[in-house]
């Protein structure tokens, strides 16, 4: 486009030249203008060992040049450089210096750092420079002189540098621009550790301003990219580990270093036992998920060997339910998911597993010991679980409403968790707020448990106080008289909600005094029939 308007111009130019006798020759008009290859940032960047050329278009100056930055070694170039070039050593200009009085320049910065180029031009009449930064010349003497410099922020190559840990202890201290040859391998250190230990890998590149890195850990759980790196190894084996230094964002270099590390990790058969580590978890799909201190060999035809017992207290069932599958996590490998054959309903069930008598084994050769009525974590999710719900937000996701006369503060002065609550002063009138930046998703057709918790302050008359939910319009009211003060009590309500979508909660107090208001939750009622 540029190209097409610069013709279109010069055709305008020409026609006029034709029609006016009196038109000043362009070659009697000065004009001050510049091309480079340069972005709109500031600085502008480049990587090491690459160039730059700059063009100046001005019109009739009297004097001009290019001036290089004395304090780095950088080039002129000269010559045809096709793109396919990637070495250009061959086309430094040795006979330049550090002053080019060439229109186009080709410039090769050799070494890292911000550096200036300075073009200085003069002119016999005033000229200016029109564009993101506006330069006019100034008078010298009997000259216009425009004296700009291009700054440019020349990126090094990528030095990664890194450190890894094991149980908190410093083992490898790898520096920044350290020559690690892969085929020297076999005189690396080896570290040893059992299955199921894990290496923190820490990456302490600084050298020349990455935007990220990849671990690759053969034998580990790695592969991901976050600065801090803690990789479990539970297959035997030994592995040696590489890190990949990149710097991809815009407007500055594309950067790429791989890393080889020198150390060769050997994970030995662990000697403690292979047993369930943490709480099992009843998922969203009523799958029963629990993990192991390891890595799990693939296995089959093992369900039954699991015992899973599902009690209720509020209807009397109390049976064992039969395990249908039983199988290794598809992503997590030390993970074991088992679906039963029946329903588990995650209000009220209490359920526990037991494992006797299998064949499931680590990748260290371990045999899974017995499991004997481990508890599970049922799945009820909170829907209220927006940090405005327990006020963390510092109130964000609430509002007044339009009629509110109390005083609504967000405080540290009491929590029943975390730092903050809701402080409502209210003395005459109704204090009413709402959850209108915070609204709740809720299921159609569903039984929820709703909870909240309040601290009464002693100088309180309100006889009750109400939760309103919109935009079902339905109430929850409860009376104060009946509630002690000076402490955090427990709200409980059970409703159904049969809108479904969007839940906003307003609550209002009845009457006057001060109250604090903490922990909304609301726990879907999936109890068993």
């Amino acid at each position: 486009m540029k190209n097409i308007n610069l013709i279109f111009g010069l055709f305008m130019l020409l026609l006029v030249v034709g029609c006016d006798d009196e038109y000043e020759p362009l070659n009697d008009y000065s004009d001050v203008n510049w091309y480079t290859d340069m972005s709109h940032a500031r600085p502008n960047s480049i990587g090491l060992d690459k160039y730059m050329s700059f063009a100046d278009l001005s019109q009739n100056a009297l004097t001009h040049e290019w001036q290089l930055d004395p304090n780095f070694d950088d080039k002129f170039l000269t010559g045809r450089i096709i793109r396919q070039d990637s070495n250009y050593v061959d086309f430094i200009d040795e006979n330049a210096g550090s002053v080019s009085y060439d229109n186009t320049v080709h410039v090769l910065f050799t070494s890292p750092g911000l550096h200036n180029l300075r073009l200085y031009n003069t002119f016999k009449e005033y000229v200016e420079f029109i564009g993101n930064d506006t330069l006019a010349a100034v008078k010298q003497g009997d000259v216009w002189v425009i004296d700009t410099t291009f700054v440019l922020d020349v990126y090094d190559t990528l030095q990664p540098a890194l450190k890894l840990f094991l149980d908190g202890n410093e083992v490898l201290d790898l520096p920044a621009n350290s020559a690690v040859n892969e085929l020297d391998s076999a005189s690396w250190p080896t570290l040893e550790i059992e299955a199921g230990k894990a290496i923190n890998f820490v990456d302490m590149t600084t050298i020349d301003r990455p935007t990220g890195r990849t671990w690759i850990i053969p034998g580990g759980t790695g592969g991901k990219s976050d600065s801090t790196e803690l990789n479990y190894f539970y297959r035997l084996g030994t592995f040696k580990p590489v890190m990949v230094s990149s710097r991809n964002s815009k407007n500055v270099p594309y950067g790429y270093k791989r890393q080889p590390i020198p150390l060769k990790i050997k994970v030995i058969k662990s000697t403690l036992p292979f047993e369930v580590a943490g709480n099992a978890m009843e998922l969203e799909d009523e799958t029963i998920q629990f993990s192991l201190t390891g890595e799990i060999v693939p296995f089959f035809n093992q369900e039954e060997f699991f015992t899973v017992h599902v009690t209720n207290p509020n209807t009397g069932f109390d049976e064992e339910i039969e395990v249908q599958a039983a199988k290794v996590n598809s992503e997590l490998g030390n993970v074991i998911d088992l679906t039963l054959s029946q329903p588990i309903y995650s209000y009220d069930d209490v359920v526990t597993i037991s494992y006797s008598g299998g064949e499931i084994i680590s990748l260290d050769e371990r045999n899974l010991v017995d499991i004997v009525d481990a508890p599970v974590v049922m799945y009820n999710p909170n829907v209220l679980s927006d940090p405005a719900y327990g006020f963390e937000d510092a109130g964000a996701g609430w509002v007044p409403m339009w009629d509110n006369t109390a005083t609504i503060e967000y405080t540290t002065e009491k929590a029943a968790s975390g730092s903050y609550s809701m402080k409502m002063t209210q003395f005459g009138g109704k204090g009413k707020i709402e959850s209108k930046n915070a609204p709740a998703t809720m299921k159609v057709g569903k039984s929820y448990v709703y909870t909240y918790k309040v601290w009464v302050d002693a100088s309180t008359t309100a006889g009750s106080m109400s939760t309103w939910f919109f935009p079902e319009w339905k109430q929850n009211w409860v009376g104060l008289n009946d509630k002690p003060k000076g402490e955090w009590v427990t709200i409980e309500k059970t409703f159904d909600y049969n809108l479904g979508g969007t839940l906003i909660i307003m609550f209002t107090l009845n009457g006057e005094g001060v109250i604090y208001v903490d922990d909304f939750s609301m726990i879907e009622r999936d109890a068993r029939p």
